[in-house]
């Protein structure tokens, strides 16, 4: 068992991460695109009055799933068309490796849309969010510290060479 990322994407084009453990995911096993269920299953904190829909993923290896191929793993497909292949003249066939459109083990991400809004709103950052936004604003703001003391430094050493270097002109004249 392993944990699945999800991707919940809203009417307006934005879209929320969110992991979800082992013992949740077992939960999703089975289920196919197109499918619908509560938010509950995902075991999420706020997602819980939501409904979803699953609309797609990708296994552990990278491959992404399809709705018209029934089962849970890879297949190999002669295909005409799909997503990162242009026709560059009329008969030309290749071969995609594509998982299939059951939710098992070997999924590693899920996309999924929401059929029925919840009471929490989505657009509020997750805690992990937060916490990692903090840690990158912290450590951008040290090196700019390091910087300035480190000008401040240089700019005393200067004036220090400065007022050493005056009396040895009066001197010399």
């Amino acid at each position: 068992m392993a944990e699945i990322k999800i991707v919940i994407g809203r009417k307006d084009g934005k879209s929320f991460q969110e992991k979800v453990n082992e013992e949740n995911a077992s939960n999703l096993y089975d289920k196919k695109i197109g499918d619908k269920f509560s938010g509950k299953e995902l075991g999420i904190e706020g997602l819980e009055d939501y409904e979803f829909q699953i609309s797609g993923g990708s296994d552990a290896s990278g491959f992404p799933m399809r709705n018209d191929i029934e089962g849970a793993g890879k297949r190999r497909l002669l295909s005409k068309r799909s997503r990162g292949f242009n026709l560059r003249r009329a008969g030309l066939r290749r071969k995609k490796t594509i998982a299939g459109n059951t939710v098992s083990e070997s999924t590693s991400q899920l996309n999924l849309k929401i059929m029925k809004e919840g009471k929490k709103p989505l657009d509020k950052e997750s805690e992990s969010e937060k916490e990692e936004a903090k840690s990158e604003e912290s450590n951008k703001e040290e090196p700019k510290k390091e910087k300035e003391e480190n000008k401040d430094k240089k700019e005393s050493k200067d004036n220090k060479k400065s007022d050493s270097e005056k009396p040895k002109e009066e001197k010399s004249e």
